[in-house]
């Protein structure tokens, strides 16, 4: 769990060599999700972050990568929610490490979060082999 805005926010899974954490955050702004989305790509171990909200009435994602993601981890935030947003009837895109986009009402965060962490592992093994 991470602190934010005095109480705790998000879950962390290990995927390989990197930090997996996410945040369902309800009802939002952007302003708090990007917030968030960049406090934890500023962190020095590899980390990704993947945050879901309700931003004036659209489902909304984002993602970070740090540094030590993006260049150790070889992580490609962009092409990650390239990947992932379409399969939740949602689009979006971004850079090396950040991405946002929107994702169809009704999804369930914690399956969207589930199938980033499966991608994510899949290219892991995919370099590895």
């Amino acid at each position: 769990m991470f602190t934010g805005s005095g109480r705790s926010i998000g879950e962390e899974h290990q995927v390989g060599s990197l930090l997996v954490i996410h945040h369902d955050f309800g009802e939002t702004d952007r302003d708090t999700m990007a917030g968030w989305i960049d406090a934890q790509k500023a962190r020095h171990e590899a980390v990704v972050a993947f945050g879901l909200g309700m931003v004036n009435d659209k489902l909304t994602f984002m993602s970070s990568g740090s540094h030590a993601a993006v260049t150790e981890g070889n992580i490609h935030i962009g092409k990650l929610t390239g990947i992932l947003l379409p399969q939740y009837g949602g689009r979006g895109g971004g850079k090396e490490a950040f991405a946002q986009g929107t994702v169809a009402p009704g999804t369930i965060a914690e399956e969207l979060f589930e199938t980033a962490r499966l991608i994510i592992s899949k290219e892991a093994t995919q370099k590895d082999g």
